[in-house]
């Protein structure tokens, strides 16, 4: 049997590695909760960048990076993502996106809660991106949006999704974003 104070002296260690490894995991695991900015954003307002990619489980889409910025520092709300998506993902996708009527009621939900929803859906284009300009509008409130394709290889495709609080800051954003 080992001296009691080799045992002490493990005592000491085995609490010391195992909080050494679990550092050394979380910090290999910050991939999943960094986000990433939306590249061609205005650089001169205070984006935040959101961590939604430690919550998207669905095989063949991967959110790329996503921002958020408030009318406080920003002077406007306003909100941007950009996806990608693969295989029968990317084939889904970009079914939602050529049908402005079942993009329109991917958005109304066909819910109760969505009957007072003003929704128009036209089409939109910005270089190389194509997709759908929306216009929502429930009560006083209102939202401006863009969402647009364009494809990648291997039956991929990119996608920006743009909301903003009207519609002259999200085809900004949306160009910006787009370049």
């Amino acid at each position: 049997m080992g001296k009691p104070t080799e045992r002490k002296g493990l005592a000491r260690v085995i609490p010391r590695a195992l909080f050494a490894t679990s550092i050394l995991l979380g910090i290999s695991a910050c991939e999943l909760w960094v986000g990433r900015e939306v590249p061609g954003l205005p650089s001169d307002r205070a984006w935040q960048v959101l961590p939604m990619r430690a919550f998207l489980t669905r095989p063949g889409l991967e959110v790329e990076a996503m921002e958020f910025c408030r009318v406080d520092r920003c002077g406007y709300d306003a909100v941007v993502a950009r996806l990608s998506a693969t295989s029968e993902e990317a084939a889904r996708l970009r079914a939602s996106l050529q049908s402005p009527p079942k993009l329109a009621s991917l958005i109304g939900g066909g819910t109760s809660r969505s009957a007072s929803l003003a929704l128009n859906v036209e089409k939109a284009s910005f270089g190389g991106w194509t997709g759908d300009r929306i216009a929502m509008a429930k009560g006083a409130r209102r939202a401006a949006g863009l969402v647009l394709e364009r494809p990648q290889a291997r039956d991929g495709v990119a996608v920006l999704l743009v909301i903003a609080q009207d519609d002259a800051v999200a085809t900004a954003l949306a160009r910006d974003a787009t370049r």
